[in-house]
């Protein structure tokens, strides 16, 4: 298992997590104490055009949308729901982020609990 480890952490993967063969491999973020492991086959980055958000006082949902076609029909491709106190902690996160140099973006990885 280490070797595996190893030989994924030497490869050079594209921004999506893959390696120069093309195959999907598993990316282990730390962000402060939590560790975090994403397998890139069961987690596919999803592209979203546009993205609708409803809440009420109890929490916000986020509908992440894919343009269908060239009329203006849309779908959704991924919905998150959270706590409003979450969504706020989000968007301080966020927030963050955008601020940063635009070369940096990528390379930060953060956990909002």
């Amino acid at each position: 298992m280490e070797d595996k480890q190893k030989q994924e952490q030497a490869s050079p993967q594209s921004a999506d997590g893959r390696n120069a063969g093309g195959q999907a491999t598993e990316q282990h973020l730390s962000a402060g104490e939590a560790g975090v492991s994403i397998n890139l086959d069961k987690t596919p980055t999803l592209y979203t055009d546009s993205v609708m958000i409803t809440g009420n006082e109890d929490g916000v949902i986020f509908d992440f949308c894919q343009r269908v076609g060239p009329g203006p029909q849309m779908r959704v491709v991924s919905r998150i729901g959270m706590s409003r106190e979450h969504a706020r902690k989000l968007l301080m996160a966020f927030t963050g982020q955008m601020e940063r140099e635009p070369g940096k973006t990528q390379s930060t990885a953060r956990t909002v609990n």
